[in-house]
């Protein structure tokens, strides 16, 4: 076979003139061509074209292993759970921030599933909401680093810090219930490296075990640049007797409190509290309590506070 039946010698050729070197037709380039016919070269040129079109392309010479896509080995949701997953966090009324998605994404997060890649753009906004606890390691197409399908239960001191935020969180929330002074420590050690949303979630986790041997802690990080960090702190400072936030939310939750009376023959007291404007719901309400004022004033809900202040004691 000559030299002009490869695309380069094709195109060598035309570059340098047929006029002394006319393309003769032959190989597989030139099959059914006639020499002397002058549309050759012309049909030759857009052979050669398209071979190199569909020519593969060269092959580096050295793969760089750290830029391979982490292979996730967890197993697909069972097909007759599908259609179920999708009814529940999609559709009108199906919200994905509300309980129920919020259990889903933690129980496949708890068993070691992983939704079916078919399903993750019908359930885009879902996997957003939840991407930390689904492992879909959305903040590495940001160029974040760390191990986005690391499973909390297997986390210890030294590779806890390369979790999702939310088995960031839980790790410390564990912790804080057998040694709280180490996993304070370890928090504030965690805190300066982390952007606002992984420092909030970091902060809520020590509510769990909360002491005054927090207090330093927590007045230190009171300057945070981050308004959500700031009311998180805030928060936590409410509940240790003493601080400044604590007197603060008590004198709030009073200037709430207004004194009444009931009853035409037997007259008793009330006491109504005024909930925020933007508080209309008793969810929304059982959620402004727990996070303005802690836990333990939804223990007194009983007493008929809150019932009288909605007309029902």
């Amino acid at each position: 076979m000559g030299r002009t039946v490869t695309p380069a010698a094709i195109l060598d050729a035309l570059m340098q003139g047929t006029g002394r070197r006319p393309l003769q037709p032959a190989g597989v380039l030139g099959e059914g061509l006639d020499a002397g016919s002058d549309n050759t070269p012309a049909r030759m040129l857009a052979l050669a074209v398209h071979a190199h079109l569909y020519d593969l392309p060269a092959s580096p010479e050295r793969f760089e292993e750290s830029a391979a896509a982490t292979r996730d080995e967890r197993p697909i949701v069972p097909e007759d759970v599908r259609p179920l997953i999708v009814k529940l966090v999609t559709g009108k009324g199906n919200l994905t921030d509300d309980p129920a998605a919020l259990a889903l994404a933690q129980s496949l997060d708890r068993h070691g599933y992983r939704l079916h890649p078919f399903d993750v753009p019908r359930l885009a906004t879902f996997v957003r909401k939840h991407a930390d606890l689904l492992g879909i390691a959305l903040a590495e197409a940001e160029g974040e680093t760390g191990n986005h399908w690391t499973s909390w239960e297997t986390l210890d001191e030294s590779t806890w810090m390369l979790a999702t935020p939310a088995h960031k969180a839980n790790f410390i929330a564990d912790l804080r219930l057998s040694d709280p002074a180490k996993a304070r420590a370890l928090v504030e050690a965690q805190l300066p490296l982390e952007k606002a949303e992984v420092r909030l979630r970091l902060i809520d986790a020590l509510g769990a075990g909360l002491s005054t041997d927090d207090r330093p802690l927590l007045e230190s990080l009171a300057g945070d640049r981050a308004p959500t960090v700031k009311r998180a702190v805030t928060r936590l400072l409410a509940r240790l007797p003493g601080t400044g936030a604590a007197e603060a939310q008590i004198a709030e939750l009073l200037s709430r409190i207004t004194r009444g009376s009931a009853g035409l023959l037997r007259k008793r007291v009330t006491l109504t509290l005024q909930m925020p404007a933007n508080v209309k719901s008793a969810t929304a309400e059982t959620d402004w309590l727990a996070s303005s004022f802690g836990g333990g004033w939804l223990l007194c809900t009983g007493s008929g506070i809150r019932d009288d202040a909605r007309g029902d004691g």
